[in-house]
């Protein structure tokens, strides 16, 4: 509601600042990982150039697949939660989210890695991901709701605070799933060093 009613107080040419804000730190978010997926993985990069071109371009597919699952939540999910007991539309609701956080993460865990990865060998990452993040959010909304008082602390921009905080945990669960994929392929290297050299 707070975001729309801004959008609405901006107007037109308000709107296409906003986005052109929006689209700038998105890219930028992007280009970031990627350098952080850079220092995960030990690799030296030769062209930041070709970084921040392909970042924009993530940027404008994300936000095609951002517009397609609120296509799908405004289209599908209320022909379900009209039949469906409220209960079950909930957990519904709830399984998709954590499989488009999982998608989500096994693209940004290829995103990430400057080298070829297989489908395998960003699973257990992914995983890690998911369950981070759906706990995570769980945990952070329920604290919000009971326990934290962010309206008297931050005042008008509490909305923007608490978001913020959400991003930074999400993000946290991304870097994560990365880092754990890297243990995993670097045990994988070893065993197969080991098998190798036990070989000659």
């Amino acid at each position: 509601n707070y975001l729309i009613d801004t959008a609405l107080k901006l107007g037109a040419k308000g709107n296409i600042f906003a986005f052109c804000v929006a689209l700038y730190s998105s890219a930028n978010i992007f280009y970031h990982l990627k350098l952080s997926g850079q220092i995960i993985y030990n690799y030296t990069a030769t062209n930041n150039i070709f970084v921040r071109i392909k970042s924009i371009i993530i940027t404008f597919i994300s936000v095609c697949l951002i517009a397609l699952v609120i296509v799908f939540i405004l289209a599908v999910i209320p022909l379900y939660t009209n039949l469906l007991d409220y209960k079950i539309s909930i957990l519904i609701n709830a399984l998709i989210a954590v499989v488009f956080v999982f998608i989500l993460a096994i693209m940004v865990n290829f995103y990430i890695c400057p080298f070829k990865l297989r489908l395998f060998e960003v699973v257990k990452g992914g995983f890690y991901t998911t369950l981070f993040c759906f706990f995570a959010t769980l945990l952070f909304f329920v604290f919000i709701r009971n326990f934290a008082n962010y309206d008297e602390i931050y005042g008008q921009i509490a909305t923007i605070i608490v978001f913020l905080s959400w991003l930074y945990l999400m993000i946290k669960g991304f870097l994560d799933g990365v880092t754990i994929n890297v243990y995993f392929m670097g045990k994988r290297r070893k065993i197969k060093e080991l098998n190798k050299k036990n070989k000659v």
